[in-house]
């Protein structure tokens, strides 16, 4: 395992312990030497789990970061150890001032934590040293507000992010994830009655795709489907569906085979999760939970074999896009909403005749970046929808399948069934933080509340 900083000493004060910094990663009265305890605790857990394809990832990691050079547009975040009333204070560095404080700080004054890729910078963990071996170090990319910036010159690599969804073909779709079985002869089914027959474009909308292409050689696939739809909107129960139509009917079907995963139903909270985890012959080994609230996403896994661990059933989701929360398990439960936090509202107010320009769209680009590469904007990646596909270009797979953070118990999500020992924690986003993400802002009329941005929220993350 990586080396972190040996124990500090610590500074004496009789101060009192002045607030953390937000999405810093550090507790409430909780010392640097304190903090990096915690740290090498979580690591070593996080160690015993890797997969072989986790772990040579994080090394890669490692050996870039062992270059000394200044993280660039998605790399590594930085924070530093500021003192405040005698005490150490974990802030985040801000992107544009990652190389003044490159020049700042030492090699000997910088650590690096793979596991969590974030640089920790303090004056307290070295004499100030030879901190010009560094310079002329490339990988530093300023992404401040510039006149001359256009629009797309902060989003290329959007154009390059593809999902696994859009090279599915119709067959595909329709047969992992929603159980409809597609052969030839299904064809000779007499259609469902009129009014509930579906014609293909709405079939297709369906799928979320209206260009999606049917095979060539099998025109008939369409045909079998939209007669599936129907006979499902007509069904009051399952065997209402003609038996050759649905896999639920097919005993041969993976549904009736050895799951590589364990999948339950829980309700927590009032509402009806599914709860995806490994199935482990060493229960002491640490674990984290999927919780869905799709059962046609529960049934696609199944189907789709996906699995065995956790670590390949989380990167499937992430390459389709579908909303999940990653859990751990704890036995702190609170009844209730979780903390208020610090509100935001979206980019803020403007007048009713604003014209928003270039200067706007890079301020909102670099807010949402800052908020992203905070710990807590983790969990946006697995929001999917919008919210997902913004977020992927700056959170690595990585960081969603190291769970929950430090700070979950305090601020986060608890996900409780009303009577057992533990309860199910995940970070959570605001809906003024998901308007933030998507650049939102708010306009003032004096009437019911309004903005520009005119998504229905469902389809912001689902």
């Amino acid at each position: 395992m990586p080396r972190l900083p040996e124990p500090l000493p610590e500074p004496v004060s009789n101060a009192p312990f002045p607030p953390v910094e937000q999405n810093s990663g550090q507790r409430a009265g909780e010392s640097m030497s304190e903090f990096f305890d915690r740290r090498k605790g979580e690591n070593t857990r996080w160690e015993a789990m890797e997969t072989v394809v986790r772990r040579r990832a994080r090394e890669q990691q490692e050996e870039n970061a062992a270059r000394g050079q200044v993280p660039g547009r998605g790399g590594a975040r930085v924070f530093e150890w500021v003192k405040s009333s005698g005490h150490f204070i974990r802030t985040a560095g801000g992107r544009p001032r990652y190389e003044e404080l490159w020049e700042e700080y030492g090699p000997s004054q910088r650590r690096y934590d793979s596991f969590h890729n974030e640089w920790d910078l303090c004056e307290a963990f070295g004499p100030v040293d030879d901190q010009d071996s560094d310079d002329g170090d490339e990988g530093y990319n300023d992404f401040a507000p510039s006149t001359s910036t256009r629009h797309d010159e902060f989003t290329p690599s959007m154009r390059g992010v593809e999902f696994d969804r859009v090279a599915l073909s119709f067959r595909t779709i329709v047969q992992y994830r929603y159980g409809c079985v597609v052969k030839e002869e299904n064809r000779q089914i007499p259609p469902p009655a009129l009014e509930y027959r579906v014609q293909p474009e709405l079939a297709k909308r369906l799928l979320g795709d209206l260009n999606l292409q049917v095979h060539p050689n099998r025109p008939e696939e369409l045909e079998i489907f939209c007669a599936f739809l129907g006979y499902c909107k007509a069904a009051r129960q399952l065997e209402d569906i003609p038996r050759p139509l649905l896999d639920f009917h097919d005993l041969e079907s993976d549904l009736y085979y050895d799951w590589v995963a364990e999948v339950r139903r829980e309700t927590l909270g009032g509402k009806l999760y599914y709860v995806v985890y490994e199935i482990k012959s060493d229960a002491s080994r640490p674990s984290l939970y999927v919780l869905l609230q799709s059962a046609t996403t529960a049934l696609e896994i199944v189907r789709q074999g996906w699995g065995p661990t956790l670590d390949e059933i989380i990167e499937k989701l992430l390459g389709r896009n579908i909303s999940f929360s990653v859990c751990s398990r704890h036995q702190q439960i609170r009844v209730g909403p979780p903390p208020r936090r610090q509100m935001y509202s979206g980019l803020g107010f403007r007048s009713q005749r604003y014209a928003p320009d270039a200067h706007d769209y890079q301020s909102y680009v670099a807010i949402r970046e800052q908020f992203l590469r905070s710990p807590r904007g983790r969990c946006a990646k697995s929001y999917g929808g919008i919210v997902g596909r913004l977020a992927c270009t700056l959170i690595s797979d990585a960081e969603v399948l190291r769970g929950p953070t430090d700070e979950v118990t305090v601020d986060g999500l608890c996900m409780w069934d009303g009577h057992s020992e533990y309860a199910y924690w995940d970070d959570y986003l605001t809906d003024q933080e998901i308007d933030l993400i998507c650049g939102v802002y708010h306009i003032s009329t004096g009437k019911k509340q309004a903005s520009i941005f005119c998504v229905p929220r469902k389809l912001i993350t689902s």
